[in-house]
């Protein structure tokens, strides 16, 4: 087995997975300036999210796959290249037709990085090298607010795609020059990219533990975009904060996700158990939706929200790789899917709802999605405990 001798790009890959990631979140909290600025409605600045996440859903099923027929390396560089052009149309232009499409592109650019981590997962110590990466890619997602609201205060909305595009400029010229898997010498032929696709398909509709744990990915981040895509606008107009002060709100993001370092202890004492989990959303989220403007009781609810759907995500991952023995890349696939379809959804449908009925409505309508899990029974591993 290869081994990576590169001990500089070990710790630079997951900074630039981490910056990667992050492109897709920089306009969650942005949402009210761009509506102001564009003189768009706030749901239509809204969906530049949805966009994104939508371009990196049609990615993760149609390119992905990809990775197994042609060079992973020249396979990333181009996306890099694709992150920073759209990035760059991204701040160029004012058109919202132009920021729509390129949001779609900058989605596609993200696919980047499962593309990375199925490389180095064949090197040695490939285990490890991964772990990193996750680590930079939550550590980016989650800070991705707090960074574009900054400087969105300070050099104006639009500085921190600026920024991001030089990122992946520089970060697409490191991993063509060293990224350390191989090309891929192996021929295939296209109709074995077909039956890929056709696994990917027929794994969601026909194998029911699979459809289980996707619908709970769905319903996590369906709550995860709506909560975020719209908690910007209810902190500005509930709260008169600025920009700079809804950074300060994201970070308690981090504070909640920081439980996934936690995880393996909680979910023990849990017993593995997700339904605790998703009542404790659900009970979170109607405290919210009840209790009327109270900021603590808000920056108290996005602290669990985040701390329980970080632990449900690694429960859910936990127990569908033990159910499905031997399929591990088909599940691994559909549940990714359904996971950042859930985020498309979840941010379109929350910015009309919020805009129709306001911010209330959001956290029951979230509370409502997860829900529905609760009710759903499934022949499924996930309190089982862990192989010794």
């Amino acid at each position: 087995m290869e081994k990576f001798n590169n001990n500089h790009l070990i710790y630079l890959i997951p900074i630039i997975c981490g910056f990667t990631a992050a492109n897709m979140y920089y306009v969650q909290p942005l949402a009210p300036v761009i509506s102001s600025e564009l003189m768009v409605s706030y749901e239509r600045a809204s969906m530049l999210y949805s966009f994104a996440l939508t371009g990196n859903a049609l990615s993760l099923f149609f390119i992905i796959p990809l990775g197994d027929f042609y060079s992973k390396r020249k396979l990333i560089s181009l996306l890099y290249f694709l992150s920073t052009m759209s990035l760059l149309i991204f701040f160029i232009t004012k058109s919202y037709y132009l920021l729509s499409a390129s949001a779609v592109l900058i989605g596609t650019g993200t696919s980047a990085i499962p593309l990375i981590t199925a490389g180095l997962s064949k090197l040695q110590g490939g285990t490890r090298y991964i772990g990193r990466i996750m680590a930079g890619v939550l550590t980016g997602i989650l800070f991705s607010r707090f960074l574009s609201s900054m400087l969105s205060e300070i050099w104006g909305w639009k500085s921190v795609y600026a920024l991001s595009a030089l990122v992946m400029f520089m970060s697409g010229i490191i991993l063509f020059k060293d990224y350390p898997a191989p090309d891929n010498k192996e021929v295939k032929t296209h109709a074995s990219y077909f039956h890929i696709l056709f696994l990917n398909i027929r794994g969601l509709t026909q194998d029911s533990v699979i459809r289980h744990y996707c619908f709970n990915a769905f319903a996590i981040m369906f709550l995860f975009s709506a909560f975020w895509s719209n908690v910007s606008m209810y902190l500005t107009t509930a709260f008169h904060f600025s920009q700079t002060q809804v950074g300060l709100f994201s970070l308690t993001g981090v504070a909640g996700a920081s439980s996934a370092l936690f995880s393996s202890r909680i979910l023990e004492i849990i017993n593995y158990r997700n339904n605790i989990l998703f009542f404790l959303v659900v009970a979170s989220l109607l405290a919210m939706g009840f209790s009327g403007n109270h900021l603590s009781i808000t920056v108290a609810g996005a602290l669990l929200i985040d701390a329980f759907i970080q632990l449900i995500h690694v429960n859910n991952q936990r127990g569908l790789f033990l159910s499905c023995q031997g399929n591990e890349a088909r599940a691994a696939s559909c549940y990714m899917m359904s996971f950042v379809t859930g985020g498309a959804i979840g941010g379109f449908i929350s910015s009309y709802l919020y805009a129709i009925f306001g911010w209330n409505v959001v956290l029951i309508s979230c509370a409502i999605i997860t829900m529905i899990p609760l009710f759903i029974k499934t022949k499924t591993r996930e309190n089982f405990n862990e192989p010794n």
